[in-house]
């Protein structure tokens, strides 16, 4: 698409077979009424390839390790120059972007309205597109080696009427023109795809479905 190679990011949850050993490295999930039950429980995420309909990266651990953790720590390895990333509204935030820039790679990433203060004035302002500008806490500047000079984050929002609402967009495609606004919803709807996967894996592949 323009040149880039979509990828979608997302995280689920495995069930495993119940076992001392497995839960040590897994950890325990407490299910039930009263949450008095344990299963064994394994999160997993994947890097997907949208329109090749391909995994890029799979991994699987503990499942208290969030979706995010796996991006940072285990995808990012795996996105570069060319990349275009399509991510949920769980994974909004400003490390997100600096380490996705930092990669040389665009993103395109769903917000929730009302979270940012700066998503909740576009919102509130009608406009279907506007160049925004988000400044850098010092904390993730330090983490991240970013020069103290620079201020902030230049990127643009997006507004989506659906029938059940609006979808709010933040993207590091600035330019306009060459990137216009009636794109964007085909193509951020391909990020569909990655929850094809996941169905693929648990409900044909029956990935949970372990025997011995």
């Amino acid at each position: 698409w323009k040149d880039y190679r979509i990828l979608a990011v997302d995280g689920s949850r495995l069930k495993l077979p119940y076992s001392e050993n497995i839960m040590r490295v897994f950890g325990e999930y407490k299910v039930g009424p009263k949450a008095d039950s344990q299963v064994c429980m394994a999160s997993c995420s994947l890097l997907y390839d949208v329109l090749n309909h391909t995994a890029i990266d799979a991994q699987i651990g503990p499942w208290s390790k969030s979706d995010k953790d796996y991006l940072y720590e285990d995808h990012i390895k795996k996105i570069g120059k060319g990349d275009l990333i399509l991510a949920d509204r769980g994974y909004p935030s400003y490390e997100l972007m600096l380490r996705l820039e930092g990669k040389g790679a665009a993103y395109c990433i769903r917000m929730k309205e009302g979270w940012w203060k700066g998503v909740k004035e576009f919102v509130e302002s009608g406009k279907d597109e506007q160049i925004v500008e988000f400044e850098i806490p010092q904390d993730i500047k330090q983490k991240l080696g970013i020069k103290p000079s620079r201020r902030v984050i230049k990127c643009r929002m997006i507004r989506i009427e659906l029938e059940a609402g609006i979808e709010i967009l933040c993207t590091s495609l600035t330019d306009m023109k060459k990137y216009t606004l009636d794109q964007f919803a085909a193509m951020y709807k391909k990020r569909w795809e990655i929850e094809e996967g996941f169905k693929l894996l648990k409900s044909r592949a029956e990935i949970e479905a372990f025997s011995g």
